[in-house]
């Protein structure tokens, strides 16, 4: 089957039940994030090892489960106008470019600013970057910046337990070793 005609009969079925009048695109993103959560709850707290294992025992669910984020996906999609199938094709070229194989085979990319092509052009840049990599401790600013995130949204994430600053001066800082331990946790994501 396409994706066309996966699209058209995912439409079909929402059609015939007129649910497009709730598929408003910030409701059908917050559908997949959600869709997303209750697929991450099965492997919540397990080890690699023991994930496996579920996932041999509860396919099933697991499937369903990324079905529905699939198909949220598709419904917005359609509605935005969207050729889900271009649209992955170019983020596999744009993710070529990004992470070329010949560089990164059997290594995952370290988390740093989203330009990862930019090249420093000067010594003291060089030796400023070697500098902050050598680091124990980084500021709110500079721990976002080895991530990839904002400032912001290491606010959440701090906040929602996710990576944990230290606070023992007034500011709060990042360790290299809880940023470690949070990439670590977090490999398998990509959320660009």
């Amino acid at each position: 089957m396409t994706f066309a005609e996966l699209t058209e009969q995912i439409l079909a079925f929402r059609d015939a039940r007129d649910w497009a009048q709730f598929h408003k695109p910030k409701d059908v993103a917050a559908a997949v994030a959600i869709e997303a959560a209750e697929l991450q709850e099965h492997f919540l707290w397990k080890t690699h090892e023991e994930s496996t294992e579920y996932l041999a025992k509860h396919g099933a669910a697991v499937a369903e489960e990324m079905a529905d984020i699939a198909i949220y996906l598709f419904i917005m999609a359609a509605d935005a106008g969207i050729d889900l199938g271009q649209a992955m094709q170019a983020k596999l070229k744009k993710n070529e470019r990004r992470f070329p194989a010949t560089k990164l085979e059997g290594n995952r990319p370290k988390k740093t600013t989203r330009n990862v092509t930019k090249k420093a052009v000067t010594k003291s840049e060089v030796k400023a970057d070697r500098a902050k990599e050598r680091r124990l401790a980084y500021t709110r600013t500079e721990a976002a910046e080895l991530l990839g995130i904002n400032p912001i949204t290491l606010d959440r994430l701090a906040k929602r337990g996710l990576v944990n600053p230290s606070r023992a001066l007034r500011r709060p800082l990042y360790t290299r070793e809880e940023l470690e331990r949070f990439l670590d946790e977090t490999q398998a994501l990509d959320f660009e």
